[in-house]
């Protein structure tokens, strides 16, 4: 018999299911109170669970969907390497932490498929190629795996593997999940989606009832220049997805960021800046430059004066613009580099 994971299930398939098999329906919240309240390890471990029910679980489910296969730590952030218990496939999970002036905060950055294929021509996501999707379950997993470690998770980013809106049915499902009271009970504003522009899955978050931030990689404000980059500009222009990406924000009350991979000659000159603030004129008021992590030949860094006078210009222009800092440099924390290392 094939297990399944437990965590594919909301409350009411779960509750559905034990019904079914025989079981009272109100041990369906039993389990969840022991799977996202004390975040136990084991069917075992919960002790109000009767033995013959705790069999059960055991015969059909996994708990966790994982196996840690590494863990790579560096001085603000540890990358996880994570092996699928259904099939075996690699996906990776970042666990970041923040100093401000007044506190201390802890981001989960998490990957929505095995691999990715938008086919972005400086992503290393990209060069392991793609196998599938994973459930919402195996995204919620990855949240779960640190709070079990006692890792407290402020923030999620839907940031890491894949692209989130062609995963759109299990991200919608796995975020219902960390905002629901009875499972991780996170403020909706905690959690950031961010795309690279999908048309089909923007419709699909435009009709949706999520109010999370949302942002959108754009990369290059020109279209033949980030066709060359972004192969899916081609059929989703990026026009039209700060289009919709602005409604949703205006609609939700929702912060919305443009994210801008800065690269070596490429995408980072004055003139691109220019361009960049007449593309998010009107649609998006802060933006977020992300130098690139030298991870392979052919793409660098700018350098930092390039950098500052690209991000003053757009100051210049009103616009928020912040320079991510390079957490995880140490523990190769660009998506796709510890997984592709272990295929």
């Amino acid at each position: 018999m094939d297990k399944k994971l437990i965590m594919d299930y909301s409350l009411d398939e779960l509750k559905t299911i034990l019904q079914e098999a025989g079981f009272q329906g109100y041990r369906a919240k039993q389990i969840w109170d022991w799977m996202y309240g004390k975040f136990v390890g084991s069917f075992d471990e919960m002790a109000n669970i009767p033995k013959t029910l705790r069999e059960y679980l055991k015969e059909h489910f996994y708990l966790s969907p994982y196996d840690i296969v590494e863990a790579s730590e560096g001085t603000d952030s540890t990358k996880y390497l994570l092996r699928s218990k259904i099939d075996g496939e690699l996906i990776e999970a970042v666990y970041m932490n923040f100093e401000g002036k007044d506190d201390t905060w802890h981001t989960a950055c998490i990957s929505v498929q095995v691999g990715c294929p938008v086919g972005c021509k400086f992503c290393q996501t990209g060069l392991s190629g793609f196998s599938r999707n994973l459930t919402a379950g195996e995204i919620i997993g990855q949240i779960w795996i640190f709070e079990h470690m006692k890792k407290e998770v402020d923030r999620i980013v839907f940031m890491g593997m894949g692209e989130p809106l062609l995963n759109f049915d299990n991200v919608y499902k796995s975020i219902k999940v960390f905002t629901d009271k009875r499972a991780f009970g996170m403020s909706p504003r905690r959690i950031t989606l961010s795309t690279v522009g999908i048309i089909e899955g923007m419709k699909k978050l435009l009709d949706s009832d999520l109010k999370v931030h949302l942002a959108v990689s754009v990369h290059a404000p020109l279209h033949d220049l980030r066709m060359s980059l972004v192969p899916v500009e081609d059929s989703n222009p990026i026009d039209k997805v700060l289009d919709m990406a602005h409604q949703y924000a205006k609609d939700r009350g929702v912060r919305l960021t443009a994210e801008y991979v800065m690269l070596d000659g490429i995408n980072d000159s004055l003139e691109h800046a220019e361009a960049l603030a007449r593309l998010l004129r009107g649609k998006v008021k802060r933006i977020n430059l992300i130098p690139y992590n030298d991870t392979f030949a052919g793409f660098r860094r700018p350098p930092e004066e390039r950098i500052l006078a690209f991000q003053n210009h757009l100051k210049d222009k009103g616009f928020i613009v912040t320079v991510r800092k390079s957490v995880g440099k140490d523990v190769d924390a660009a998506c796709g580099m510890l997984r592709r290392r272990n295929l």
